[in-house]
């Protein structure tokens, strides 16, 4: 849960690194968050709740891939590239400091 709270707190950071357990972890509460709400959505049959709660967090999602991304290696913009959305989150952290700043797993 602290992966899934940190990155919404850092919404708007493009230029780090984020190591592959902070995004999957991430990725996993982020579904069980769209979850709980589509759920509430067809209970009380209001789609707005659902949509709102999409809405809220798209931007931390979209800030933590471009974040992975750098972790590879690899610019931000290969997030609109969807083979790579497929492959790069898999691929292990590129060793030492890069471009984008110090490999997390190093601090």
């Amino acid at each position: 849960m602290k992966y899934f709270l940190k990155a919404l707190t850092e919404y708007s950071n493009f230029s780090d690194r984020t190591r592959r357990k902070e995004f999957w972890m991430y990725t996993l509460f982020r579904i069980l968050f769209e979850l709980l709400f589509c759920m509430i959505a067809v209970y009380t049959r209001t789609w707005a709740i659902y949509a709102i709660a999409h809405v809220f967090i798209l931007l931390p999602s979209i800030s933590i891939s471009v974040r992975r991304m750098h972790d590879t290696g690899r610019s931000g913009w290969f997030i609109f590239v969807p083979i790579m959305n497929i492959i790069y989150p898999f691929i292990d952290s590129q060793k030492g400091e890069n471009k984008y700043g110090p490999n997390p797993k190093g601090l």
